[in-house]
């Protein structure tokens, strides 16, 4: 079965566009809209030009996120790139978080962990 993890990416609309153009390429699937369990758009406001920014906010639940698989290291290297990017993996482990960002540009609401007790 192996580690699965869930991941969650946000990035601007432009940018997944061309993330998409590649990924159809190279006949990855993964952005496919069948294969997203997230697949929203969000806005945000440019803080010198004062207009709106579009972004995408996908990812996808239990999946196995290893970059040496063709699919998933294309997707993780095209988004290390990016000047503007929020990316959250957490795996099956309690401590296994992976975060990365770089939103100074705008005031998109990024992606945020709770980490809290389930009282039974």
């Amino acid at each position: 079965m192996g580690y699965r993890s869930n991941v969650r990416i946000l990035i601007t609309k432009e940018d997944f566009d061309k993330l998409l153009q590649g990924c159809k390429t190279r006949n990855i699937d993964l952005l496919d809209t069948e294969n997203l369990q997230v697949n929203t758009t969000r806005t945000g406001i440019d803080f010198e030009t004062k207009n709106k920014i579009e972004y995408k906010y996908f990812g996808w639940d239990d999946i196995k996120w290893y970059p040496e698989f063709e699919d998933v290291g294309y997707i993780d290297g095209f988004i290390r790139e990016l000047d503007e990017v929020h990316f959250i993996r957490i795996g099956e482990e309690l401590d296994d978080i992976e975060e990365f960002y770089n939103l100074g540009r705008s005031s998109v609401e990024c992606i945020g962990l709770i980490r809290d007790f389930e009282e039974l």
